[in-house]
Order: C-alpha cells, then structure tokens, then sequence
C-alpha cells in the first residue's frame, strides 16, 4: 500500500503544472520587505540615541554634584552602567597648584563627561566641564 500511494504522489507532481511568482510580485515583495527593514532601522536609531542622551544627562549630574573635597586620590567608583575615575596631577611649574580630573565612562570605556578641577592650596581656584558627543 506504502509503494502504490508513494506512486500515485510521484505521477501526480510530474504531472501538475507549477505556477511561479513573476519578476514583478517578486520585486514588490522585496519593495515592502525595504520600507519594513528601513521604518524599524530608524525606531532602533532612534532608542539608541536616547540612551546615549539619557547617560549623558547622567554623566552631567554625577560631575555637577562633584567638589573638591569628592575624591582626594587616584581612584575609581562604579554606580550601574557607568564608572567615575578621578586622577590628581601635580603642577610641577607652580608650587601648591593641582589638578583634578574626573572622567565618566560607560560600561564599555568611552568617554561620556569629563570634569577638570584646578587646586591651590586646598581651595578651588578654577572649574572647567566638558561632555563629549559620540
């Protein structure tokens, strides 16, 4: 019975004529399949550039909030996606001057804010901030 029925399905497909898509559907699919592929290219653009403002704004508040007495030595600090290192140079032109950078990084190490505090003598002489755009 297998070998009759197995038959039959062979004859019957090598006897039915097969319809094929034309070059016209088959360019109108790939049309509609573009338009789908560019409107959802551009909601994930567009959620990948509001994350980016959303650390950014972060990364301003944490180096807004930061003085001069934050951190006294080399160190670094990690809170969620993002991590605040602060480095002390000393001014070997003028005595009593320092410098005291604070950079925010994500989680992947660029460079999201950065804030310069210049010390003389205990006291904060000078504030510089700048936040990269990537």
């Amino acid at each position: 019975m297998k070998k009759h029925v197995s038959k039959r399905f062979i004859e019957y497909f090598c006897h039915k004529k097969f319809r094929a898509s034309s070059i016209v559907e088959v360019i109108v699919a790939l049309a509609i399949c573009m338009i789908i592929f560019g409107i959802s290219m551009s909601v994930i653009v567009n959620s990948q550039r509001s994350n980016n403002i959303r650390l950014k704004q972060k990364a301003q508040f944490i180096l807004s909030t930061i003085d001069a007495n934050t951190i006294k030595q080399d160190s670094s600090y990690e809170k969620g996606s993002l991590r605040l290192e602060s480095f002390i140079q000393k001014n070997d032109t003028i005595q009593g001057i320092s410098r005291i950078s604070y950079m925010v990084l994500d989680n992947a190490g660029h460079k999201i804010g950065m804030r310069v505090i210049w010390l003389a003598s205990g006291k904060l002489s000078a504030t510089g901030k700048q936040i990269y755009k990537n």
